[in-house]
């Protein structure tokens, strides 16, 4: 929750010494004290000695609370600008006027918040006091919409970059952990990770993790683990169904099992995604937030979704060619121990002839092979038994 603070901590009063005083400066305060825009004037020192209507507004500072207070406290202490920017731009000597360019920047209202404002400033002279105008726009909503725009482009670039990787890779363990880095960054995660079903769907193992530097691995500890230890989001994962947590401490109590979980091991938030063969979940994409909680946008879960989507085919085409393999290799060890004499034979060039004689024109095989009784004895002597051992 936000919480209003004051310029100093305290209660403030207003600084006449640092105020613009209505008196010779009737023109000024009639053209500014009107407008709707947010107007500030600072001194030298990087002190307010005007603040308008709308400054009071965009930033909750009453006018008494703002006078005589340094610009800089309107600054997050993160951003590292520190009102600088306000202090050094005022007349040069020659007394020449000048007009300095827009610039954006992010400053703090009275409740903590952040709103981003896009600054004019305009330097003039009252006597010997030299004073900064600085009219500003709020563009908070334009720079949430860009942010917005540009964080779907980059998505999208991503579910490109993930589909060209999982073309043909020559080591997909390694192409799927680079995609699950691409996810995560993008995702501004702390962990992204794949869980795989056992055949029987009773355990489930981590086989592909990425974490964000400073984070522990806990790929190693997460083997074979029962699926019924998490029963709420196994059912909901078994259904096909995208699980958003934007808040572990928010769970249904039917997930109490993931939130003791999840908040042991310090998750704030985190979103499970199916891994889908045929259209049957085989396991899940999960992306973990442990330094602070992330609530995802629909397109971006749509996007994440498609990511899922791509891993998921490659991962199959693997486990379909594991498959293939072991049931060859468990039919050729049936064939090699069976008791009962048995051989191989080879009839593609028995097949190959028939190819040639059907593009020859011969469509009745029984009744070429009747009145060509030769081609018998030619294609008996085509098969190529493998015999018994």
């Amino acid at each position: 929750m936000s919480h209003r603070q004051s310029f100093g901590g305290g209660s403030i009063k207003r600084n006449s010494d640092s105020a613009i005083p209505v008196d010779g400066e009737g023109e000024f305060h009639a053209l500014v004290d009107t407008t709707l825009s947010p107007i500030i004037c600072t001194d030298q020192d990087g002190r307010i000695a005007y603040w308008n209507l709308g400054a009071v507004k965009l930033f909750g500072y009453e006018i008494d609370e703002a006078i005589g207070q340094p610009t800089a406290k309107l600054y997050p202490e993160t951003s590292g600008s520190g009102g600088a920017v306000l202090v050094d731009l005022f007349t040069p000597d020659d007394g020449s006027a000048q007009v300095y360019g827009d610039c954006t920047l992010p400053m703090r209202r009275s409740d903590g918040a952040i709103v981003y404002v896009e600054m004019s400033r305009s330097p003039w002279r009252q006597g010997d006091r030299r004073l900064l105008t600085i009219t500003l726009r709020d563009i908070s909503e334009r720079r949430e919409w860009e942010q917005r725009v540009k964080r779907r482009v980059l998505h999208e670039q991503a579910v490109a970059k993930i589909a060209s990787r999982m073309v043909g890779p020559g080591d997909l363990d390694t192409a799927v952990e680079e995609s699950l880095a691409d996810v995560g960054r993008l995702c501004r995660a702390d962990r992204a990770y794949i869980f795989l079903f056992n055949d029987t769907g009773e355990t489930m193992s981590n086989t592909h993790e990425w974490c964000e530097a400073g984070v522990v691995t806990v790929k190693a500890d997460l083997q074979n683990v029962p699926t019924e230890a998490f029963p709420w989001t196994m059912a909901q994962v078994r259904l096909g169904l995208t699980v958003p947590v934007p808040e572990t401490a928010k769970l249904p109590s039917k997930a109490s099992a993931e939130r003791h979980y999840l908040e042991q091991s310090g998750v704030k938030s985190l979103l499970f995604l199916p891994v889908k063969i045929s259209g049957s979940a085989v396991g899940f994409l999960g992306i973990a937030n442990i330094e602070e909680a992330h609530a995802w946008a629909e397109h971006e879960i749509m996007l994440l979704e498609a990511c899922v989507s791509i891993i998921g085919d490659a991962l199959y085409s693997r486990i379909a060619e594991q498959k293939l393999v072991a049931s060859e290799e468990r039919a050729r060890r049936l064939f090699d121990s069976s008791p009962i004499a048995l051989w191989q034979i080879d009839y593609s060039s028995i097949i190959e002839r028939f190819d040639q004689l059907r593009k020859e024109g011969v469509n009745d095989f029984r009744r070429y092979l009747d009145e060509n009784p030769e081609a018998i004895i030619e294609l008996t002597a085509m098969l190529n038994p493998d015999p018994p051992k």
